[in-house]
């Protein structure tokens, strides 16, 4: 029997996430190419574009949590955010601070961020990547 490494199991996760939602076929594949390389423009490292890549992959993991009884477990009940959400469920899941991080302040106004945290520069990089995206749906 062949181990899946933890990579390999976060994209199967990433690409099963598309398959909620029929309409954005590999959204969060695109979002991960696009935010990948904005970042690689901005400057992140190899170590920082991976992180960046999975978050990216996994960045609508919240909305799931919050629409599936079984995952309701990983938050709070008067939580709405899907990005604490997210945050909530990959900290629970032993996904990476940095990788969670990312998923965490996805959303926040790029004015709001530490301009020299590369979490927050990642994070920011998806945020342009899903906007964009979700643009041409």
């Amino acid at each position: 029997m062949t181990k899946a490494n933890k990579f390999d199991l976060l994209m199967g996760f990433g690409r099963a996430l598309d398959l909620v939602k029929p309409q954005l076929h590999e959204h969060n594949l695109r979002v991960a190419y696009l935010a990948t390389k904005i970042g690689e423009m901005h400057g992140l490292n190899s170590c920082e574009c991976s992180d960046l890549f999975i978050a990216s992959m996994l960045h609508n993991i919240g909305e799931l949590t919050q629409k599936f009884s079984a995952l309701t477990q990983f938050i709070e009940p008067a939580q709405k955010d899907y990005c604490v959400s997210g945050w909530n469920f990959c900290r629970l899941c032993g996904i990476s601070e940095s990788i969670s991080d990312i998923i965490l302040y996805r959303q926040t106004p790029w004015k709001n961020l530490s301009h020299q945290n590369p979490q927050c520069i990642a994070a920011n990089c998806l945020y342009l990547a899903d906007t964009f995206d979700c643009s041409l749906i």
